[in-house]
């Protein structure tokens, strides 16, 4: 009787327990396992409640989609994260509300709101000139009422407008899968150093699980020193899914021998943007991006008059990237760089039907690229860049 299970096992007969295994060594569903399973799920979910427990599979990040390729390696995503808290930090003058602005209108691209909370006191004028600047079109999202603006100028004011935001959300749509738009707030802005703030902030984006939303916060940074490493206080990490650390200076997309600002008859700056604190993808000082941020002048069809602009120049940033990682995306396309006299670095590549004898300018270069899907998803898995669920409207 000693010998009879191995004998078993060597012509092939196994117990009735091993006949539940399947190849992967899981006990095959006989009712009990699923009920099991379910009942667990359901537990948690009375504990926690329904938006905060889950089986993984049912809930992959939704995004907001954003154009540029560098920007999608800076976020590891092909878009900006909803449900989650995000926010930037950095001294002033270095557009952090500006890109604020920037983002609003991709979440207003997409139909959906954008609402800006002001606890500096900014004038609305202000506040408006500046979207305005940023964003193309901006009339007709101001006109639909997409884009508001509120004045706060208490944390307990801009903390009781988020808490009455979820309150509606919930009390038109129920549940985040019913809501038909995508809404970001942004709060613009509050000290990096204070964790009261952020530990109220903490609390507001629990209310985000579940929903299109995002709560973008701008974070005035005094100097470089201290809090940029996280060491004191709960800093981002203590609300923030994504933080973004913005400086000035940085290599310039147009030519690696000037610094700051970039020549050849354009006016700005070269931002540089640094993953800070990341909960979807790398952060670090490696995980950063040059933006020149760039001024131009047109013409307002409206009005006749002349505006500024300032917008950020994203097919240069996507040129200098992409020039950066040439023998990472080999597989996808080639790209070759060439100073050009009164033009800056311009670009060319046999993939995109860009000869050598017609480069273009590192601008137009990077919109080439933006607007070659199948480059773009080429690229995505060059540089391990996660494809996120799209959103769209219910």
């Amino acid at each position: 009787l000693v010998f009879l299970r191995p004998l078993g096992l060597r012509l092939g007969l196994t117990s009735s327990k091993e006949k539940m295994k399947t190849k992967t060594g899981i006990v095959k569903d006989n009712g009990s396992v699923s009920g099991f399973i379910r009942a667990q799920l359901e537990t948690a979910k009375h504990i926690t409640g329904d938006d905060l427990s889950y089986v993984m599979k049912e809930n992959p990040i939704d995004v907001v989609p954003v154009p540029s390729i560098s920007l999608q390696w800076l976020l590891n995503s092909n878009g900006w994260p909803l449900g989650m808290a995000t926010s930037c930090t950095g001294a002033a003058k270095t557009f952090k509300s500006s890109f604020s602005s920037e983002l609003a209108s991709w979440f207003m691209s997409r139909g959906g709101l954008s609402s800006i909370i002001d606890t500096k006191y900014m004038q609305a004028g202000r506040a408006m000139n500046r979207v305005f600047e940023v964003v193309e079109d901006i009339e007709k999202y101001v006109e639909a009422g997409q884009y508001q603006i509120s004045l706060a100028s208490t944390p307990d004011e801009w903390e009781k407008l988020l808490v009455e935001f979820a309150t509606l959300r919930e009390k038109w749509f129920k549940t985040g899968d019913r809501m038909p738009l995508c809404a970001l707030s942004v709060i613009d802005s509050v000290p990096v150093d204070d964790d009261a703030i952020a530990a109220r902030l903490c609390t507001l984006s629990d209310q985000l699980v579940g929903w299109p939303v995002c709560m973008h916060t701008v974070r005035e940074q005094p100097d470089r020193k201290g809090r940029l490493s996280g060491e004191e206080g709960m800093g981002a990490v203590g609300f923030s899914s994504l933080d973004l650390l913005f400086s000035e200076g940085g290599t310039s997309a147009y030519n690696s021998a000037c610094s700051k600002k970039p020549k050849y008859g354009r006016k700005g700056h070269i931002i540089g943007i640094e993953v800070r604190h990341s909960a979807i993808g790398p952060e670090g000082k490696e995980q950063r991006i040059d933006v020149p941020v760039l001024y131009k002048g047109v013409i307002n069809n409206g009005t006749g008059r002349k505006e500024r602009k300032v917008y950020f120049d994203w097919g240069a940033a996507d040129a200098h990237c992409l020039k950066n990682k040439a023998m990472q995306i080999k597989d996808t396309m080639d790209i070759n760089v060439v100073c050009v006299k009164g033009m800056g670095d311009c670009y060319w590549s046999e993939a995109l039907g860009v000869p050598e004898t017609h480069p273009m300018m590192a601008s137009f270069f990077g919109l080439l690229v933006q607007s070659n899907d199948k480059i773009m998803r080429g690229l995505r898995n060059d540089l391990y860049i996660a494809e996120n669920e799209e959103w769209a409207p219910v």
